[in-house]
């Protein structure tokens, strides 16, 4: 979306790490 064009691994990998973020952030 935009004029970046992200390999879909690379999307996948990010949310992942997006994910656990607001998983460690949930537990404070």
């Amino acid at each position: 979306m935009g004029g970046k064009k992200i390999p879909y691994s690379a999307s996948l990998h990010v949310g992942y790490i997006g994910f656990c973020l607001v998983e460690i952030l949930s537990v404070h």
